[in-house]
């Protein structure tokens, strides 16, 4: 799964990376522990085509059943089934867009209570995105099924896209799993650095 992530690039590096038709007008602020419920930079293809960054707040949420409980929000979508849930197969169809990020958490039990928290990134600490769908003023990230790196971790890992698969993802002319399905790949175990830590966020994270 993925449930923190990080984004420490300024805005103009982001804007070079995914070639945004107009940089972020205000100054981007390092997060470091970026997690659910927050406001965090998504990038959407708007209808002429160009790249634009907004900011969305990570997790679906839906309205709760009569006398239910308020649901937890969808941070994570299934990419094997993603086009089938009824809460993301639209999105899926139609409202896809790319989280930037520069590493991301994840956690390996140790005894009964500890868990120990780990950076994963690539090596370069290069930028890269997350496979996302949007809806109204929210997002969720895609997992798939972990590589060799992550599996000691976790069961799932978030999809991640090659620069040269952005325009795939944000085309909205591909609209069936079959055109998409390649992209559900684990990433590649050798591309990725992954790297025991403290704990979360500044200044822990390896530089």
């Amino acid at each position: 799964m993925c449930g923190r992530y990080v984004l420490t690039k300024p805005a103009k590096v982001i804007a070079e990376h995914f070639d945004l038709f107009e940089p972020p007008v205000h100054p981007m602020s390092p997060r470091y522990n970026a997690s659910p419920t927050e406001r965090l930079p998504v990038i959407k293809r708007d209808p002429a085509g160009h790249r634009r960054l907004e900011e969305l707040r990570w997790g679906f949420q839906f309205a709760p059943r009569p006398d239910a409980p308020r649901p937890r929000p969808l941070i994570n979508a299934r990419s094997e089934t993603v086009d089938q849930k009824p809460a993301f197969r639209d999105s899926f169809r139609g409202r896809r867009c790319l989280v930037p990020a520069d590493g991301f958490y994840e956690w390996k039990k140790r005894g009964k209570k500890k868990s120990l928290p780990f950076w994963i990134g690539f090596a370069d600490r290069r930028l890269f995105a997350f496979a996302a769908l949007w809806d109204r003023d929210a997002f969720t990230i895609l997992t798939t099924s972990p590589n060799a790196r992550i599996e000691p971790l976790h069961d799932r890992m978030p999809v991640i896209l090659a620069p040269e698969a952005y325009q795939r993802w944000l085309d909205p002319s591909l609209a069936s799993r079959e055109a998409l399905e390649d992209l559900f790949q684990p990433f590649p175990d050798d591309q990725l650095e992954v790297v025991e830590i403290q704990a979360p966020g500044e200044p822990r994270i390896p530089v």
